[in-house]
């Protein structure tokens, strides 16, 4: 019997083509070749996750898929965010209705 706790570790993670599929489903979602630009009436949430620890990039606005890694950009302040594809574990897309306001003060 193999104790668990010597196992290999698992990729959580997606493939590359895991993650065309996802992003080309979204509606609001437009895509040239690797690049997917998300609509300002869409809020794309990246969820990444690693042995046991997650986070979640907010607001993304713009996907790039390279042959080894996704670069994503923030909406808010147009910075750069770039990971493995195994990093990624999810994604989550709402549509912004017009008028309606984001939570903050």
């Amino acid at each position: 019997m193999v104790d668990a706790r010597e196992r290999p570790p698992e990729s959580v993670g997606m493939e590359r083509s895991s993650l065309a599929k996802i992003l080309t489903d979204i509606p609001g979602v437009e895509n040239k070749k690797d690049d997917y630009q998300v609509s300002a009436e869409v809020r794309l949430d990246v969820h990444l996750g690693d042995d046991g620890q997650a986070m979640t990039l907010n607001d993304v606005a713009q996907l790039t898929l390279e042959d080894h890694f996704v670069r994503m950009v923030s909406r808010d302040d147009e910075s750069r965010h770039y990971f493995e594809y195994d990093s990624v574990v999810g994604v989550s897309a709402r549509s912004v209705s017009r008028g309606s306001r984001r939570p903050g003060f």
